[in-house]
């Protein structure tokens, strides 16, 4: 209140008069009050308060810091934090990152080379808002040498959060050059979600480091737009089989969705597939068929006559890999007569996953339509595969059947969930059917979500029924 009315010495006064209290808190107060009350000192008092052995003069100082908002001030305490010891400079760099000052970037790249590893990353955290573009050659070549992870992480975090005009394009430097790319810097670019890495991402999918390709192809899955689908095909007809491939193969597949007319998607890998070579065409076929349509399946039965035995098998592959119903006959013909034992068990796999989609067909000619491929299937794992696409369902015919698979001890793990999520499904319209399965398959269950709501839906099922019989 002194200070309010000017009387700055009257206030400093008193709290000198406090500051040999026998209380922490109370001389805490007394120079917190002490530093309000000398403008003219405000600036060497907090940095002497940084620069104290004690924490709690360290924090008053800090806090006074905050509240500091004179560019002249925030220069001079920034210019003195080099100096400090590094519990001083730590807590000066958490108050001054919120700040943006050109004397905020100069001490902190001054504490760059300390010692302490938690000094530096404070350093690296005040950057975010101070540092300018020309400090990422210094951050990202921190980033991929640094052996201390905690000042690792903050070089990333901070490129990834800096707001200077010119960032991103420093990055793409950075992205550019075989010393500072690394995965953990394609993540970092990620992170800032500009489409101007798109680029950058491409040309990181041919590094010779094969964590950089799967980070870029995985980078890409997200960032690629349908302007990049003909590099983005070229390079996935380039890639090896493995892990690389798969996430080249969603980025494609995510990429070519993104074109707005369903009928052109596939035309960036149709025109590739044009001059691949058969490994091209073993890569590009799983991502034509996840989209789809006449022209990707007429390059997929092409696949399938192919001389070549790796294309025609990528051929039935991509055929199992269909996203709908459309070619749900062909599968049903390729499980019942295909010659070779692979093709007969990646066309019924995928009739029963595909025949069991949410469709406008009658449950019935569904059921009759898995019951069919049930007949087909020799081993278990085909046939509890079936047996969870039964649950889906919903006529008694399908819950029947799947009780009868209770007790056979191939389909019981598969057929308890089965059963539980059907009768569940036909509890209102078929309910004496579901109680009885219900009760069945309550002793067998082992999943706790499912004994504690199996009382449930039978406590509802019998209240329905009372309030029809009233």
């Amino acid at each position: 209140r002194l200070c309010r009315q000017g009387k700055h010495a009257e206030a400093a006064k008193i709290c000198q008069s406090l500051q040999s209290s026998p209380s922490h808190r109370v001389q805490a107060a007394a120079l917190r009050g002490l530093i309000q009350a000398s403008p003219s000192k405000q600036v060497s008092m907090i940095v002497a308060g940084l620069a104290a052995e004690e924490p709690w003069k360290r924090a008053v100082a800090a806090d006074c810091l905050v509240s500091t908002d004179k560019p002249e001030q925030i220069q001079a305490v920034a210019a003195a934090v080099p100096g400090l010891p590094a519990p001083g400079k730590i807590a000066a760099f958490v108050v001054l990152k919120h700040r943006s000052h050109a004397a905020i970037r100069q001490a902190a790249l001054k504490s760059l080379d300390a010692p302490q590893s938690e000094v530096r990353a404070a350093a690296l955290a005040s950057l975010i808002k101070s540092a300018s573009a020309e400090d990422v050659a210094r951050l990202a070549t921190l980033a991929a040498t640094c052996k201390d992870e905690t000042v690792r992480k903050a070089a990333l975090e901070t490129m990834r959060l800096m707001t200077a005009k010119g960032t991103n394009a420093a990055i793409l430097v950075a992205m550019s050059d075989e010393k500072t790319l690394t995965p953990d810097l394609v993540r970092c670019a990620l992170g800032r979600r500009s489409l101007e890495f798109t680029p950058g991402f491409l040309k990181a999918a041919v590094s010779p480091n094969e964590a950089v390709r799967l980070e870029a192809f995985q980078a890409l899955e997200t960032m690629a737009t349908e302007k990049d689908a003909p590099a983005l095909v070229a390079l996935l007809s380039k890639t090896p089989p493995g892990n690389q491939r798969e996430a080249a193969g969603r980025a494609v597949w995510l990429c070519c969705s993104k074109i707005a007319d369903p009928a052109k998607r596939p035309i960036p890998l149709l025109e590739v597939m044009k001059t691949a070579d058969a490994a091209g065409q073993c890569a590009i076929l799983p991502s034509l068929a996840r989209l789809g349509g006449n022209q990707s399946l007429a390059a997929v039965h092409a696949a399938m006559k192919s001389d070549n035995k790796e294309v025609r098998d990528a051929g039935y592959r991509a055929l199992a890999n269909w996203p709908d119903a459309s070619v749900a006959d062909e599968l049903l013909e390729v499980a019942k007569n295909a010659e070779i034992p692979e093709y007969r068990i990646w066309a019924l796999r995928a009739y029963a996953r595909v025949v069991s989609l949410p469709s406008d067909r009658p449950p019935q000619k569904t059921f009759d339509m898995l019951t069919a491929a049930m007949k087909l299937a020799a081993r278990p794992e085909d046939k509890q595969l079936i047996v969870s696409r039964l649950s889906a369902v919903r006529v008694p015919q399908a819950l029947a059947l799947l009780v009868s698979y209770l007790d056979d001890p191939q389909l019981s793990a598969a057929a308890v969930p089965a059963v539980f999520t059907l009768a569940k499904g036909l509890s209102q319209s078929h309910p004496q059917e579901a109680k009885a399965a219900l009760e069945k398959v309550q002793p067998m269950t082992k999943d706790p979500a499912v004994v504690q709501q199996i009382p449930k839906v039978l406590r509802d099922i019998e209240a329905r029924e009372k309030g029809k019989k009233k």
